[in-house]
């Protein structure tokens, strides 16, 4: 079945009961900042134990709330509103087709940073952490650009700036970079997708001493992998729900993504290897392969995801 390289997850994670509860009471003034903090590495410390067997091991960063608010709040180049609530970073936006949102930012500046600003957003990993960020393509998307003549320029600032992290990452125990592309797959279903000449040159800035890799959740990515081959990107990351084996070529090493991140569903070990093994047989590329979920599991209950990560752990037993 080729060389089985190991698992990650594939987005943010969802938080406990708990967690929720402690942010809201957070959020209306009736709780402490400690008291979030100190609930979410407790979760973050749930999900990084059962990473057993893992490839890239990450926190699941459900503090972040998404994943443009430590950069818009950090960074240089975002508005921020006179609030020292979360409102301040902007407006409340539906994430796609989902029930869940995210603060939108604009940015009326260039972005730039320090270095160190994400570095102070993670939970220390022992060497082999990955990083969760959008990537260029759905950070160029999901903002609100009110300073940038155009994307190319937008999205070589926002990868320098991230790139500008890496030696702080390194410091406490990360090695690799996932860029998330969810506005290729819901432009792709409305029609609207076509590739930009610039993205090829922004991965090369976000390469830069770091592993990185490109995912597509909910996208069919046969058609679009032709494009990302070209990068030096060193593995893509394939929605299998929605990517069928038959017609798939890729030249680089891939992330199966093969544990469905959207429903509260129990996957066993033996239904997975045999999907595994079926996408395996029937597509094309270079062998090597990462797994993991489909999607983040921002949307699943705290058990569930806890539950799938179980399993994709338990499957390297089987694939060794």
């Amino acid at each position: 079945m080729g060389k089985y390289l190991g698992a990650m997850l594939t987005g943010q994670v969802c938080r406990s009961v708990d967690t929720a509860r402690a942010h809201r009471a957070f959020r209306d003034g009736n709780g402490s900042m400690d008291e979030y903090n100190s609930a979410c590495s407790k979760d973050s410390q749930s999900y990084i134990s059962n990473q057993e067997n893992f490839a890239h091991v990450s926190g699941g960063q459900l503090e972040w709330l998404d994943l443009l608010r430590p950069i818009a709040r950090n960074f240089s180049g975002f508005s921020l509103r006179d609030s020292d609530g979360e409102d301040a970073i902007g407006p409340i936006t539906r994430w796609f087709r989902t029930n869940s949102f995210y603060r939108k930012p604009t940015i009326d500046e260039k972005i730039n940073c320090s270095g160190d600003e994400l570095a102070k957003s993670l939970p220390k990993l022992p060497g082999n952490g990955v990083l969760l960020v959008l990537g260029p393509y759905s950070f160029a998307k999901l903002v609100e650009n009110d300073h940038y003549a155009d994307e190319k320029t937008l999205a070589m600032d926002y990868a320098r700036a991230i790139a500008k992290n890496y030696a702080s990452l390194k410091s406490i125990g990360y090695n690799c970079v996932l860029l998330l592309e969810p506005s290729i797959g819901y432009d792709q279903s409305n029609g609207k997708y076509s590739f930009e000449n610039w993205y090829l040159e922004s991965i090369s800035i976000f390469k830069k001493d770091m592993k990185v890799g490109i995912h597509l959740p909910l996208c069919n990515a046969t058609p679009i992998v032709p494009h990302l081959d070209k990068s030096n990107a060193d593995f893509l990351g394939i929605d299998a729900i929605y990517t069928k084996p038959e017609g798939f070529k890729c030249n680089k090493d891939i992330l199966i993504g093969i544990m469905d991140g959207a429903r509260s569903k129990k996957e066993t070990v033996e239904e997975t290897l045999a999907q595994l093994k079926d996408f395996i047989s029937n597509s094309n590329f270079s062998g090597n392969y990462y797994l993991g979920p489909t999607d983040r599991l921002y949307d699943v209950p705290f058990a569930f995801g806890i539950g799938k990560i179980k399993t994709l752990s338990a499957i390297a037993n089987e694939l060794k």
